[in-house]
């Protein structure tokens, strides 16, 4: 009878991802024992500002720089441009963050910022836009092999002042304060905005007449993400191109002692 195990013959996952080879090694963003949160609701060293913004108390968490990191936009920046947006479209959301990323999540999950749907940090919870700060010193750094839509995405970064040149195998995108406000405060702020409309059109308004939320919630995300970001990105060019033409858009930074 022949004897099935030869020692010199080899698994063929030995060394590889099937095998666990290399698993603790995987660059991986974090997360705390025993908490359950999202990571971009991981919030440690951050101060409360409070602002009355048309007859609504808004909060805004800001969490502390480090490692040349910037908030570009204020706190008073973002108060001002939310006076002029309508009313309805931002109903809802009392929290905006300016958030401090962690090294890895820089390179894993790098945005400029993001729409949470149901945030938990310290006694709020609830929906809330969050911007990230930026690191100034350091340009983007774009592959020369483009899709359409981050064609388009280039395009607006170039509208909104990053400096953008070309070598033979990449884009290098250089960023300012002036140029990350820009594009933070008049594009990524409505963009999110824009997420919020569409959740509250397919999901909070049918819920409040009645319709199943878990339903709701389902086909929500069932919608296609590149569906999402057209619809987001669409509402986002309609408000940005009539503040531009009532002479609301740019304007200066608005500062005060308690400001970012």
């Amino acid at each position: 009878m022949r004897n099935t195990w030869n020692p010199t013959r080899r698994n063929r996952n030995i060394g590889t991802s099937k095998a666990g080879h290399s698993e603790n090694n995987k660059l991986v963003i974090p997360s705390r024992f025993l908490e359950w949160k999202i990571f971009w609701e991981i919030i440690d060293d951050y101060k409360v500002h409070t602002r009355e913004i048309n007859g609504r108390i808004v909060k805004f968490i800001v969490e502390h720089n480090h490692r040349n990191h910037m908030h570009c936009c204020s706190v008073d920046d973002v108060a001002f441009l939310l006076t002029v947006l309508p009313v309805e479209d931002w109903e809802g959301i009392n929290l905006f963050i300016f958030r401090q990323p962690k090294r890895k999540e820089e390179i894993l999950s790098s945005v400029w910022g993001r729409l949470g749907y149901n945030v938990d940090i310290g006694s709020f919870k609830g929906p809330a836009i969050i911007l990230e700060s930026i690191d100034l010193s350091k340009p983007l750094i774009w592959k020369k092999s483009l899709n359409p839509e981050t064609v388009i995405e280039l395009e607006r970064m170039k509208q909104d002042g990053h400096k953008v040149t070309l070598n033979k195998r990449e884009y290098i995108i250089e960023i300012s304060q002036d140029s990350v406000r820009a594009t933070q405060l008049y594009r990524t702020l409505l963009h999110e905005i824009g997420h919020w409309v569409q959740w509250d059109t397919i999901v909070l308004k049918p819920s409040s007449e009645g319709f199943d939320r878990n339903e709701l919630e389902e086909n929500y995300f069932r919608i296609p993400s590149n569906e999402k970001e057209v619809f987001a990105h669409r509402y986002a060019d309609i408000i940005r191109e009539k503040l531009i033409e009532n002479n609301v858009i740019p304007f200066g930074r608005k500062d005060n002692e308690e400001n970012v």
